[in-house]
């Protein structure tokens, strides 16, 4: 890899589906200045180009798409697990939510500024998610990067401002 990602260090974001990664991923890049891109967009990006679809109707049809949409992101996880990553940083991403297994995180690592675990209760692991918090802490240990977690109640109304200050409050005085 060449270019602005070779300099830089990103966030990564991590939680299972659900737990409001994206949501947390763009509070730390607006708290940091920065830039959010989280693995689902690119995933979405990309398909719409080879479908030669406009990516609105890809996030539209989502939700009947899952399994292909899966399917298409998982097709870099062997030959490079952390391409999502450095592709993001290409685009002049500060903060990658979306990280789905251990191959991946370990691989993005080389580029971790700090990992962000977004909690939520009853938000448990579904069948895309292969990453748990433990796996996370592990890895963020492995790398020798700091590794927080963010405690997110809900994202309706008052509850996002309280999510808006817990994350200022962890990661506010860190950036």
């Amino acid at each position: 890899m060449s270019g602005k990602a070779d300099n830089c260090k990103v966030d990564l974001v991590l939680g299972y589906t659900g737990s409001g990664k994206s949501t947390v991923g763009r509070m730390i890049a607006k708290l940091d200045g920065g830039k959010c891109i989280d693995t689902s967009t690119m995933i979405i990006r990309d398909y719409a180009e080879w479908m030669g679809g406009p990516e609105w109707w890809v996030r539209w049809t989502k939700r009947w798409r899952r399994a292909a949409l899966l399917e298409w992101g998982q097709r870099w996880k062997t030959a490079e697990p952390a391409a999502w990553v450095e592709d993001a940083m290409m685009d002049g991403a500060t903060v990658v939510p979306g990280i789905r297994t251990i191959i991946e995180l370990d691989a993005a690592c080389q580029y971790a500024r700090r990992i962000v675990w977004v909690d939520r209760p009853g938000v448990d692991c579904g069948k895309t998610d292969g990453v748990t918090w433990e796996d996370a802490f592990k890895a963020s240990r492995r790398a020798g990067v700091p590794f927080y977690t963010i405690h997110n109640g809900s994202v309706f109304g008052r509850w996002r401002k309280r999510l808006r200050a817990e994350v200022s409050r962890r990661l506010g005085d860190k950036a």
